[in-house]
């Protein structure tokens, strides 16, 4: 079973669960990457997501009789210039979150709520670091051992966003950047026209990770803000991952090899479908 089979099972599996219950949205505030919108109801049906920011752009969702959210159209609403496509709710849990859709059907960028008290900007360090830094690696140089946790390193951030720069707690400042074995680490060059941003000088070592955990994926919807700092590689990892915990026979050669390797897997379906958690359903949608 390839993936795209699967997405075709899956968008007829979520409504059972998700799309059955009106949406959650007034009184939230939904970001995504840096950007963040207030939820307000103009009608029973009709809401507005105002941007934190002037200079982020504003937009209103419809809930249409067919109980999809829709991004209004020029139609719609004189003085909008964005098409009408579909807006997919989803709720699991304690875990909501809005999938834009473009004209084709493709899913796009998602929007989550923002946790009670904790900022846009703590949110997206949070992700990076727990998500993508955390872990135990092996310096190449000293041989020495580097734990990288949200006690050991910082993320300084530029325009509100974090960038591909760490500094660990005794001071010293790495601009990094994420291969399959680990991470590879620079000098940070700084630019005086930038104050606060920084470039990629000299390699100065590699990070080696033995191995890498991609749980979230089964516990966590997923952000692409957080998704691009991963390679090409493991953003495919990170999809099968998903399949791979629930038993998932894969034909692909590397993909059997890698997953052999993990001693948690047993291949034992042709077809885990129906096993995936909401979670895992949400993240085959927008990991694709």
């Amino acid at each position: 079973m390839d993936m795209k089979q699967t997405l075709v099972i899956l968008l007829f599996c979520i409504p059972v669960f998700a799309s059955a219950q009106a949406p959650r949205l007034v009184g939230t505030i939904w970001a995504i990457g840096n950007v963040s919108f207030e939820c307000r109801a103009l009608k029973d049906s009709l809401f507005r997501f105002d941007a934190a920011r002037d200079a982020d752009v504003d937009f209103e969702l419809r809930l249409r009789p067919d109980g999809n959210l829709y991004v209004l159209s020029a139609d719609d609403h004189p003085g909008l210039t964005v098409n009408g496509v579909k807006v997919l709710y989803r709720e699991v849990g304690d875990q909501r979150c809005l999938i834009f859709t473009n004209e084709r059907g493709d899913y796009g960028d998602v929007l989550r709520p923002l946790p009670d008290g904790k900022s846009l900007e703590q949110l997206m360090i949070d992700d990076l670091i727990g998500q993508v830094l955390v872990g135990t690696y092996t310096d190449s140089l000293t041989h020495a051992q580097v734990i990288i946790g949200a006690t050991s390193v910082t993320i300084p951030l530029y325009q509100d966003l974090p960038r591909n720069v760490l500094r660990f707690n005794d001071g010293k400042t790495f601009y990094f950047e994420v291969t399959d074995s680990g991470l590879d680490l620079f000098e940070p060059l700084a630019d005086p026209t930038a104050p606060g941003f920084y470039g990629k000088g000299r390699k100065i070592t590699t990070l080696i990770k033995k191995s890498w955990d991609f749980t979230f994926a089964s516990t966590r919807i997923v952000s692409q803000y957080i998704m691009v700092y991963f390679t090409l590689n493991q953003q495919r990892l990170i999809r099968n991952e998903i399949y791979a915990r629930h038993g998932y026979r894969f034909k692909s050669p590397d993909l059997i090899a890698y997953f052999s390797a993990k001693p948690w897997y047993v291949p034992r379906y042709d077809d885990v479908t129906n096993q995936l958690n909401g979670v895992e359903r949400i993240n085959v949608m927008i990991l694709k």
